[in-house]
């Protein structure tokens, strides 16, 4: 059974939340924010379904079950390329105008340490030290 709910309907029940409520707060922002946007686009009704999100999960899973070393932190990066077809003249130009140093220092400042994350800096700080001591 699938829900359905209007802008005025959501706001509706978002009126039953008490006032000082942070969700409610971030809700009616979010809602607004929203509703412009897509009277931006278009005056008619625009139909919204989770089946979108849930095909792009799935692809997502099934591109990382491929490797199951991945870092679930980098590997949401795969998402918007998934939600779209690129052909091999925009994927050119991405890969050719995207500096490795530019990737990294995005990666530094917006994708946080994960546990295999931790584990790999620890054991490549270590393995030479082992190494030293045992030949």
């Amino acid at each position: 059974m699938r829900l359905v709910l209007t802008f005025n309907q959501c706001n509706q029940l978002l009126e039953q939340l008490p006032k000082d409520s942070i969700v409610k707060q971030r809700q009616v922002i979010w809602l607004k924010q929203h509703i412009a946007l897509k009277k931006q686009i278009t005056d008619s009704p625009l139909p919204v379904s989770s089946d979108i999100i849930e095909s792009l999960f799935g692809c997502f899973k099934l591109r990382l079950e491929r490797n199951l070393q991945a870092d679930i932190n980098l590997s949401v990066l795969l998402i918007p390329a998934l939600c779209r077809k690129l052909n091999e003249i925009e994927i050119t130009q991405i890969l050719s105008s995207t500096k490795h140093v530019a990737l990294k220092k995005w990666e530094d400042d917006n994708i946080p340490y994960t546990m295999a994350k931790k584990r790999r800096e620890f054991f490549y700080q270590v393995k030479p030290k082992i190494r030293e001591t045992y030949y």
